[in-house]
């Protein structure tokens, strides 16, 4: 289960959950270039978790879920998944439920995140890479909204970043389709044997990965993802619907890690 992050709300804050709403700019006016691939570039696959496919072979997708230098990017593809991509100035607007009409930019999806717990001086996190605004939110962190803007938590704060990034008609979003059906993995290469990331948006059992597997059905007016991820958790807040789905989601990622260790040996020689 993803719980809110501890502290007193901010003058921001709202007890109430309430839904997004992402406010477009045009594709591509930010000028960068996103790889459009199909596959997970090494060929991996598990079988596939979900009831009406399982056994079938599942295409595994890697992206890196830290990585604000971008070093990983090249060696795993598909860096426009992680939440530290640049996007761009104004490459990502955001209205939190707590400030309606209010629309602020970010450059990238973790300081979004993070600009929610702070939304009165989300403008201090417009211009920081994903790194800068970690270290930012760190330093306040006595002062964190812990209904993230009134989006109610953590999940339901990444999955309506997540939303705005991934905003229909724009670059991400048709790269985001052609990752297919697959398993959208986050991994931090960069630590020997750590497993699905942990990262600083959604601590844990790739609940990135899982957010955007949701993103993507929404895109593409798919729901197979969404079907099995809300047989596992509440799909309104992320809360988990018991021991037995988390064990399952667990075993899924233990599989998906133990195939990438056994075909490279490890991710850290690519």
């Amino acid at each position: 289960p993803v719980a809110p992050l501890p502290g007193p709300p901010s003058d921001c804050g709202a007890s109430e959950v309430a839904s997004s709403r992402a406010v477009s700019s045009k594709a591509g006016g930010n000028g960068i270039v996103v790889p459009a691939k199909a596959d997970g570039g090494p060929g991996l696959s598990i079988q596939d978790p979900r009831p009406a496919r399982s056994g079938s072979p599942l295409s595994v997708i890697l992206f890196c879920g830290y990585d604000p230098d971008r070093v990983w990017e090249t060696k795993l593809g598909h860096g426009f998944l992680g939440p530290c991509y640049d996007l761009g100035t104004n490459g990502l607007r955001l209205e939190a439920p707590c400030s309606a009409g209010k629309v602020q930019n970010f450059k990238n999806a973790e300081a979004a995140f993070h600009a929610l717990k702070f939304w009165a001086l989300g403008p201090r996190f417009a211009r920081l890479s994903g790194e800068a605004a970690r270290e930012k939110q760190e330093k306040l962190g006595g002062h964190a909204d812990s209904t993230f803007g009134g989006f109610g938590g953590a999940w339901q704060a990444m999955l309506a970043v997540s939303r705005a990034k991934f905003v229909a008609g724009s670059e991400v979003a048709t790269s985001l389709l052609a990752t297919g059906d697959a398993l959208l993995l986050s991994y931090d290469p960069a630590v020997v044997n750590r497993g699905p990331s942990r990262s600083d948006c959604l601590g844990g059992a790739n609940l990135l990965g899982m957010l955007l597997l949701l993103v993507r059905d929404e895109l593409s007016g798919g729901s197979a993802w969404t079907r099995y991820i809300g047989s596992l958790v509440n799909l309104p807040d992320g809360k988990s619907r018991g021991f037995r789905q988390d064990e399952e989601w667990r075993q899924v990622m233990v599989g998906a890690s133990s195939i990438i260790s056994e075909t490279s040996g490890s991710r850290n020689e690519l």
